[in-house]
């Protein structure tokens, strides 16, 4: 497999539609799809509609829905939540805020709830 272009070390990577999907990374707001054996950086539009960079969030993917929560941007911890739905929208919408800032922390989805663990206590 050819390396991305970006550095999404402390972004995610996710199965989406059957496609291998990182996202964001090193202070990066940047996709990359992995299709017909190469890296797409235009398959997804970049996370968010600022110019703001954000890495250490957690993702889900819930039917056919990717969504994003939290990280980091700079060293202050975000309470952001996007989603970016491929069958209907294909753009990022931005959704309520988590209650408090998080960053390195891990969500899961389990009987229809979605759960956060964060470190930060």
């Amino acid at each position: 497999m050819p390396e991305t272009e970006y550095d999404h070390g402390a972004g995610d990577i996710v199965t989406l539609n059957d496609r291998l999907t990182a996202i964001g990374g090193l202070l990066i707001r940047k996709v990359e799809v992995f299709e017909k054996s190469n890296w797409n950086k235009s398959a997804i539009p970049d996370v968010g509609n600022y110019e703001g960079k954000i890495g250490d969030f957690s993702t889900l993917v819930i039917e056919n829905t990717l969504y994003l929560f939290g990280g980091a941007d700079i060293g202050t911890n975000l309470n952001e939540v996007w989603k970016y739905n491929s069958d209907l929208i294909r753009e990022w919408q931005k959704e309520t805020p988590l209650i408090y800032p998080m960053a390195r922390h891990r969500s899961v989805y389990f009987n229809n709830r979605i759960y956060h663990f964060s470190p930060q206590g």
